[in-house]
């Protein structure tokens, strides 16, 4: 399904328009399709002026990076600048009409004109939070309702506003809603929802923008539990205007099913006072952690991924999480003893190999780089079961990553498979929980998650099926009244 498609009119971008008209006479009438993932493609019903003149439609290929085309929308009367342009077929033809294609992989929408000598560099960024209601525990308007009539009253919220790593975070609050358009209307819905914005101290590229974007869209993926999309971005287009921001996603994997409040392991209610730092905290652990982060949020994103593929990226993603975040330090009698050892070889050449073969000796196996890396959740775990859970999934990782699968094949494959998914549903959670702890989300925000929240109940089962707690931590408690939604 498209987001936008409309026909127009489209020129070259460095084309100067004549006074008081809307384009250059060089204009080429034609149909803009923005796809639901950012695609942008233009079919034009001739061809813009090249050297290639009508024949421009039998050439393929990108054009410099400072080769723009402009357009003006003709049911909207909106303005777009299309970028990152690549030429992309058409038709030449003596007898029917020649045309040529193009797509753009950045795809900027104004309802004001772009100016004429614009720079494609930005200092804010406006996302819509429409779909987060109920992650931002939204209540100012109220309804009442007698008889007679029907009362609706809102006090509009206080911004909440951030001072943050590279600038300025701002969360607006709104009231949207709309009417009928029939003269005799008799529908009227109000919603309350808020945005985020981001003033950035130094001009950011489109490229930036975009990372910044997806980076909104991680934080609150982590905040809610859930894949769903934000909103495309608006961008300042000068001191009082913003445009809309397209570009292409490398796949649209993301949900359109709203986060619930049962689904959300924080909401905005409860880290309000340190959602600014919590933002600054993540731009920098994303440099920090590396692939420590990333790996997790593939789990994510990619929906559908085989087991044994989840199970090691989630096994890899502890590893790289531990190898950034601890100093790589072997105990002194070891170090000790694999000296002495490498001293009593006599020959030069026999020590120099032995020294290559043990110069990881004095490294943490993958277990222990497991269990010291959890062991540091408020969750009271046994570290007797932390250790033999963290040593079979370092065990079962290395069986794949370096035998292909079971190393002793004893048992089916459906068995293996199903050991690694009992694994992969207690490693989940808690690799999550665990970088929400570097944020700094509070402890027993965490702890009421797994053992309390809304979720626990399937948490804890897959924590006993791997062995982390006992059984009856998943008999069920009868239900305390008066128990506040958190």
């Amino acid at each position: 399904m498209a987001i936008l498609e409309e026909r127009g009119i489209f020129w070259w971008a460095d084309e100067a328009t004549p006074e008081g008209k809307f384009a250059p006479d060089s204009c080429v009438a034609g149909l803009l399709t923005i796809a639901a993932d950012g695609r942008t493609s233009l079919e034009l019903d001739g061809w813009l002026q090249s050297k290639h003149g009508p024949f421009s439609g039998m050439v393929q290929g990108e054009l410099p990076a400072e080769k723009h085309i402009r357009g003006l929308l003709k049911g909207s009367g909106n303005h777009v600048l299309l970028l990152g342009l690549i030429r992309s077929g058409g038709r030449f033809s003596s007898n029917k009409i020649s045309y040529e294609r193009y797509v753009a992989t950045r795809c900027l929408v104004s309802e004001t004109a772009f100016a004429k000598k614009y720079a494609l560099k930005f200092r804010r960024l406006r996302v819509s939070l429409e779909g987060y209601e109920e992650w931002l525990r939204l209540k100012a308007l109220k309804v009442a309702r007698t008889r007679q009539k029907i009362t609706a009253t809102y006090k509009k919220p206080k911004k909440a506003d951030y001072r943050v790593l590279d600038g300025n975070l701002t969360i607006e609050f709104e009231l949207g809603g709309k009417e009928s358009g029939s003269m005799f209307g008799n529908n009227l819905t109000m919603n309350e929802t808020a945005a985020v914005s981001l003033r950035f101290n130094s001009a950011k590229t489109l490229d930036a923008i975009a990372a910044e974007y997806q980076h909104l869209e991680e934080f609150f993926m982590l905040m809610t539990d859930t894949n769903y999309e934000l909103p495309w971005p608006s961008i300042g287009l000068n001191k009082d205007s913003l445009c809309r921001f397209y570009f292409t996603k490398l796949e649209n994997l993301g949900s359109r099913e709203v986060p619930k409040y049962y689904n959300c392991i924080v909401n905005f209610m409860q880290i309000r006072e340190c959602f600014g730092s919590l933002w600054s905290t993540w731009k920098k652990k994303r440099e920090e952690l590396g692939p420590g982060l990333y790996l997790f949020l593939g789990t994510r994103r990619a929906t559908k991924m085989y087991v044994e593929h989840r199970f090691v990226n989630l096994v890899w993603g502890i590893e790289a999480f531990h190898r950034n975040k601890y100093e790589p330090a072997g105990s002194p009698p070891l170090k000790e003893k694999v000296d002495r050892v490498i001293n009593d070889v006599k020959r030069s050449k026999d020590r120099r190999w032995l020294k290559q073969q043990l110069k990881n000796a004095l490294e943490p196996s993958l277990g222990e780089r497991i269990a010291e890396t959890l062991g540091v959740l408020p969750l009271d775990l046994d570290a007797t079961r932390l250790r033999t859970f963290s040593d079979t999934c370092a065990r079962l990782r290395n069986d794949i990553s370096h035998f292909g699968g079971q190393r002793q094949k004893q048992g089916s494959y459906t068995e293996f498979i199903t050991q690694l998914h009992d694994l992969s549903e207690a490693l989940s959670p808690l690799y999550h929980m665990l970088l929400l702890h570097e944020l700094g989300i509070e402890a027993k925000i965490l702890k009421w998650w797994v053992y309390e929240g809304f979720h626990s109940y399937p948490i804890k089962v897959h924590l006993a099926k791997a062995g982390l707690l006992d059984t009856s931590a998943v008999e069920p408690k009868a239900p305390q009244s008066g128990q506040p939604i958190r």
